[in-house]
């Protein structure tokens, strides 16, 4: 005999014999049946985007057993470590489907397996890929803070979120570009609230309005982008100028200091105007000078005088500062110079008069009593002068106490004055800066002043 059995297993088959003369006989066996095979179909895997929008699975099999029921037990390995349980369902004809659904945390493609097991040992397989998709970044507010070029950073705050709500911070990338040529990484970290701020600062070297943007990057190819401008202040100056200025009527030098906030700044960024306080002006040369920078210029006044010398200095971004000091111009007398004893150089003084031993006082003794004040010549610095006896007498080589004086003149201190014969010599200790007392006579036989400055450098 034969016999079809509808599910696997042993079983106990007897057999009885009866003869129609009423003897019999039985005997019994095992009968050992096999599993009906299952045989894999189609796997497919619906793409899905990480923490956001789920992976769907199914997989077809058969069965060979055309009685079996919807029995067999489906295993799902999604491939990222984590494993779930499929639905068996009969899709009809001996057919079946497995169906399951994960969230993937994470962007990429995952193998997935499937394992499907019959009540009797037999086994389907099926394999497939997920693509797993990175979740949106969404852009939210950029500021970029104003500075001050060379002195005060640039702070820049960016905030955005991903659609994934199990990213991390260290999921991601920044790069701002700071529009001067500069880019660097930003700092991320999760905001308060939710979402991402990206945190970043930059020191600008020059004065303007710059376009900043900012690319955010996840590790699965997300991007979002965002775009401001940083403004960029001029660094201040600082002026300062000598206390005071003592020249001949032909004046070089330095007019004024001053200093940058900007320690990148350079001599190319500033231009100087120096206007002399006698109705004129003209350009300064800036020089770098150790951590500053200085002015320098010349001029000739047509005068003696004490003039207000102003020095502004204009950077190319637009930050000024200015400094002023007094510039006194002195001159000699046309012919040969005038003398006061050390003693009596403050204040008022005479410096030509018949009685010019009586008006002043030296440390070196008594001078001369027909010494009346005038030096022949001009002598340099701490070189003896000499004069005959009775200087300026009548004498239209010498301008006597005559309105015809500079302003402002070089007068000599002398310590020690002697005669010898009809020659009168004195030492020259140093000069001073004597404004000159105008009389109305033209022809006033004394010349007194008031003693305002000293002659530099002597």
């Amino acid at each position: 005999g034969s016999h079809t059995y509808a599910l696997q297993g042993s079983y106990t088959a007897g057999v009885n014999v009866t003869d129609n003369g009423g003897s019999r006989t039985s005997a019994t066996g095992s009968a050992h049946v096999a599993d009906a095979p299952l045989t894999g179909g189609a796997l497919t895997i619906s793409n899905g985007v990480e923490g956001v929008t789920a992976s769907n699975l199914t997989f077809t099999f058969t069965d060979a057993n055309p009685a079996a029921t919807a029995n067999q037990q489906a295993t799902i390995d999604w491939g990222d470590g984590s494993s779930s349980p499929g639905t068996v369902a009969a899709a009809g004809a001996g057919t079946f489907r497995v169906t399951g659904s994960h969230p993937y945390a994470e962007e990429g493609t995952f193998h997935a397996t499937v394992t499907v097991t019959g009540d009797g040992g037999s086994t389907a397989v099926g394999h497939g890929d997920a693509p797993v998709g990175d979740a949106l970044l969404t852009s939210g507010t950029l500021t970029v803070g104003n500075g001050v070029e060379g002195v005060t950073s640039s702070q820049l705050s960016f905030r955005f979120t991903d659609a994934n709500p199990a990213a991390t911070a260290a999921d991601f990338t920044a790069t701002i570009n700071w529009g001067d040529g500069a880019s660097s990484t930003g700092a991320i970290a999760a905001a308060t609230g939710g979402g991402f701020t990206v945190s970043a600062s930059h020191r600008y070297g020059e004065e303007g309005t710059y376009n900043v943007t900012v690319a955010v990057s996840g590790h699965g190819g997300s991007t979002t982008t965002a775009a401001s401008s940083a403004q960029i202040a001029d660094a201040p100056l600082t002026a300062s100028a000598p206390a005071s200025i003592t020249s001949v009527s032909a004046f070089s030098g330095t007019t004024a200091s001053f200093t940058d906030a900007n320690s990148t700044a350079t001599v190319a960024d500033f231009t100087a105007t120096i206007n002399w306080g006698d109705g004129s002006s003209s350009v300064g040369v800036v020089a770098a000078a150790g951590s500053g920078f200085t002015v320098r210029g010349s001029h000739s006044y047509s005068h003696t005088g004490s003039f207000t010398v102003k020095t502004t200095i204009v950077d190319d971004g637009g930050s000024t500062a200015s400094a002023s000091t007094q510039s006194l111009t002195y001159a000699f007398p046309r012919h040969g110079a005038y003398v006061i004893g050390d003693r009596s150089a403050t204040g008022a003084v005479t410096f030509f008069s018949g009685d010019w031993a009586k008006k002043n006082v030296l440390s070196g003794g008594r001078a001369p009593s027909d010494f009346k004040g005038h030096a022949d010549s001009v002598p340099a610095c701490h070189v003896n002068w000499t004069s005959r006896t009775g200087e300026g007498d009548d004498d239209e080589s010498t301008d006597g106490g005559r309105g015809d004086l500079p302003t402002y003149m070089a007068v000599i201190v002398s310590s020690s004055i002697t005669k010898s014969k009809d020659r009168i010599a004195g030492n020259t200790v140093r000069f001073v800066i004597v404004k000159v007392d105008l009389h109305g006579d033209h022809h006033d036989s004394i010349g007194t002043g008031t003693v305002v400055g000293s002659v530099s450098g002597c």
